[in-house]
């Protein structure tokens, strides 16, 4: 009898040790489950898990079995500097949930007030604590298109800017300051228009090299202006001008055939075409400037001339236009305004 006692009480032990082994390892599977559940974001999961586990075992205030450096150790180490339990578990998951809930609130109100922007980031935020939540997972679709339009032009603007195609992200800035009014557009404004103008400033540099013969003046220029704007469209209207034998060219072939011609009148009309032009040769200047300067002298004796006429005094509308006749004998206007008032 004392030998079968000895061998049921070590059977017992045995039973018992094997049966605390199997529900320390049951909770060990279960807080593995829990701990999954959190980094998957499935908080109504885990939300389940810690209160059947309470009722369970009622040991939730105590460390779950996790490895010293695993990363879900790490993380509360890290973060919260304690080890985690299954009372943290539901408290997290709980804020989680709460957290989501806000932000999705908050999502729809600035929707409601034209602040896309912002409304974009509660979304973003929303999605990244609970994923698999309620309140994400049932906003409606017209919000969601909403949101996924503006954040999609958001990211053409900054691949328009990186890419230094500052047309497009000018009429992509536009679009967005419509449709979002808490668009932050200062940077990308200040981006566009300082390459827009040192583009511009460089192709009038090579527009004035061109004009001065400076073939390497105009390549360096170009230069400069493809690396501030490549798609900028007067560079096309430069390439354009270069191709078809420059515009330069073709007006100092016009000046040169009217001042052969003697047609003076056309000359002044023109003057402002033809004045960038002729700018570097001294002997075209001197010609130009005189006939300007004849012109506008004869165009002060009109218009006084017309002055006496106005006042019935034709005899001294006559004398003003007779004094530069003798002086200037081909213009044809100054002619025709004599024979007019004689």
């Amino acid at each position: 009898m004392v030998q079968q006692i000895a061998e049921i009480e070590s059977v017992r032990k045995k039973q018992t040790i094997q049966g605390e082994k199997q529900i320390l390892q049951t909770k060990i599977q279960f807080q593995a489950t829990m701990m999954q559940w959190l980094m998957q974001r499935r908080f109504h999961h885990v939300i389940i898990g810690t209160r059947f586990y309470n009722v369970l075992w009622q040991d939730g205030d105590n460390a779950l079995y996790a490895q010293k450096d695993s990363t879900f150790s790490k993380m509360f180490a890290r973060s919260m500097g304690f080890s985690p339990t299954v009372t943290a578990l539901d408290s997290i998951s709980n804020e989680a949930v709460r957290d989501t809930k806000n932000a999705i609130d908050a999502c729809k109100y600035l929707i409601e007030k034209g602040d896309l922007h912002t409304a974009s980031k509660r979304l973003l935020e929303a999605y990244a604590i609970g994923e698999f939540l309620t309140p994400v997972a049932t906003l409606d679709r017209d919000t969601k298109r909403k949101l996924q339009i503006y954040t999609r032009e958001l990211s053409f603007l900054v691949d328009a800017i990186q890419a230094r195609d500052y047309g497009r992200a000018r009429e992509l800035t536009v679009a967005l300051k419509e449709k979002a009014k808490d668009f932050p557009s200062s940077k990308a404004e200040s981006a566009i228009s300082a390459n827009v103008i040192a583009s511009n400033m460089s192709i009038a540099k090579a527009q004035k090299a061109l004009i001065a013969e400076d073939e390497l003046g105009v390549a360096e220029a170009i230069g400069k202006a493809t690396e501030f704007w490549p798609t900028n469209p007067k560079l096309m209207d430069f390439t354009k001008m270069m191709e078809t034998g420059t515009e330069v060219n073709v007006l100092r072939n016009d000046f040169k055939r009217l001042l052969k011609e003697e047609n003076y009148r056309e000359i002044f009309k023109r003057q402002y075409e033809f004045a960038p032009v002729i700018a570097n040769s001294a002997d075209d200047l001197d010609a130009f400037n005189q006939i300007i300067g004849n012109l506008r002298t004869i165009e002060g004796a009109l218009g006084k001339a017309e002055e006496f006429v106005k006042i019935g005094n034709a005899y001294g509308a006559w004398e003003q236009l007779d004094m530069l006749r003798e002086e200037f004998p081909d213009d044809p206007e100054l002619g025709r305004a004599r024979e007019a008032s004689s």
